[in-house]
């Protein structure tokens, strides 16, 4: 309910909880009153700058088809399940013989081609440049992306809402044919320009009203 409309509303001083209530609504306007886990996901879904959240990018097919598509973070308070790894002090050793080890000092960042060695500065050394893009790579059965492969942290991906058309209805049917078929679609994702792509799996929701795919980060590159 909106606080606002509880500012005419008297309550018990004796209550805390509901003095509390009736200072806040009294002081702000624009407001929302909610339990914690609506609160969360409206905190986190307007954190963001507008324009910023849902992402709009289209589904595109090799270089000559795209879909207006429209990606929508999943915001859960619990997730069922989470990545973790060991983290360990790391260390740097000769390739000839790994019981020398080496300072860091001493290191030089490059690459090897055709068996020289070519010095390479560490902040071109992975630059990547590109328009940003949601790309399809492939297509695999869900045999081969176990359940633990998905990252914590998922999206809805459904058909733009502001570009609605012939387009949509093959997204539609996309996801029924994979759904029908247990397979997958594997992205390659990037999210602003010159950013690092990212893979991600989209998983068929047919069930779900809308339809959509469910995308989840995979653990390689």
């Amino acid at each position: 309910m909106f606080l606002d409309a509880m500012k005419d509303i008297s309550v018990d001083e004796s209550n805390p909880s509901l003095s509390m209530a009736k200072r806040i609504v009294d002081a702000t306007t624009n407001t929302v009153l909610c339990d914690l886990k609506v609160g969360i996901n409206l905190f986190f879904s307007f954190r963001n700058p507008r324009g910023t959240q849902p992402w709009k990018v289209p589904l595109s097919f090799g270089s000559r088809f795209e879909i207006p598509a429209c990606t929508v973070k999943i915001y859960k308070r619990d997730a069922p399940f989470k990545l973790t790894t060991n983290s360990r002090n790391s260390k740097f050793v000769l390739l000839e013989d790994e019981s020398v080890s080496v300072d860091i000092s001493d290191l030089t960042s490059g690459i090897e081609r055709h068996g020289k060695f070519v010095k390479v500065n560490e902040r071109e050394m992975f630059k990547v440049e590109g328009p940003r893009s949601f790309a399809v790579t492939g297509f695999t059965h869900k045999k081969y992306i176990p359940e633990y492969y998905i990252r914590e942290g998922a999206f809805y991906v459904l058909p733009d809402a502001d570009k609605l058309d012939d387009c949509s209805q093959i997204l539609y049917d996309l996801i029924d044919e994979l759904a029908e078929q247990e397979k997958y679609v594997v992205m390659r994702r990037v999210y602003n320009a010159n950013n690092k792509p990212k893979f991600f799996v989209l998983v068929p929701q047919p069930d779900l009203q809308p339809k959509c795919f469910v995308m989840s980060e995979l653990p390689y590159a």
